[in-house]
């Protein structure tokens, strides 16, 4: 039981790293926030663009992705669930408004957020949503470079279940989402790099599932595509700093 709790704990947090996102897919061009600060004052923007004109999807899914991405960092429970909350309104909203490739990984990632505060049986089964909404979102783009790395990581977790997390989790709830493979795992973050090759969290995340499906070689060469980024967001600092370790250990 204590096994398969910590794995939950490593799946939600995984969920909640889905709202590092790509946004070339936007309708118009977008400076990312690289500070805290500059990161909640965009927030504000797009909540006011909102009000002011309700039917802008745009400012819609970035209000998502921003509630989720700010919540994350939020140390109080309530304050957390506030944000995710307004997350997942906000990807309600501009699901309504247009199913897309952007409005179904908004969904994907709000999911994702909410599945962090949930309790452990009720974040397994957000997961399955997750998944659906991701897939979704890469059906009208497969080049979608932040669906590719939800289901990406997606499939790195579940697939590397040890057998006393896979025991738990049949008993629990009558077993695991099905298809997760390291092989897909790998084809979806490879697409991820692919389609945004200068996003550090993306090659971060590659090159540790190509080391723990023994691709040591590939795995050296992505930390240090990932070293050669500039930071673009506010957490790129600490992802370079992972990336500084892992090579130190892997070399």
């Amino acid at each position: 039981m204590k096994q398969f709790v910590k794995f939950c704990s490593v799946f939600i947090l995984c969920c909640s790293m889905f709202t590092c996102f790509a946004y070339a897919q936007a309708d118009k061009p977008f400076i990312q926030p690289v500070t805290l600060q500059e990161e909640k004052s965009a927030l504000e923007r797009f909540k006011a663009e909102v009000v002011q004109d309700p039917m802008n999807y745009t400012a819609i899914c970035r209000a998502s992705l921003f509630s989720a991405r700010i919540g994350r960092r939020q140390t109080n429970k309530d304050l957390k669930s506030q944000y995710f909350t307004e997350a997942k309104n906000y990807a309600e909203r501009a699901l309504k408004l247009k199913s897309s490739d952007e409005s179904n990984y908004v969904m994907s990632v709000a999911i994702g957020s909410v599945a962090e505060v949930a309790s452990t049986k009720d974040a397994l089964l957000l997961s399955k949503d997750v998944k659906k909404y991701a897939e979704a979102a890469l059906k009208f783009n497969a080049n979608h470079a932040g669906a590719n790395h939800v289901l990406g990581m997606w499939n790195f977790r579940v697939a590397n279940l040890n057998f006393i997390q896979r025991a738990a989790a049949n008993a629990l709830f009558g077993g695991l989402p099905e298809g997760a493979s390291n092989d897909n795992a790998l084809k979806y973050l490879q697409k991820a790099t692919q389609a945004q090759p200068d996003f550090i969290l993306y090659w971060l995340d590659l090159a540790q599932c190509q080391n723990e499906n023994n691709q040591e070689a590939a795995a050296i060469q992505s930390v240090k595509k990932a070293l050669s980024l500039k930071i673009q967001t506010p957490d790129d600092a600490a992802h370079l700093a992972k990336c500084k370790e892992l090579l130190q250990d892997w070399e």
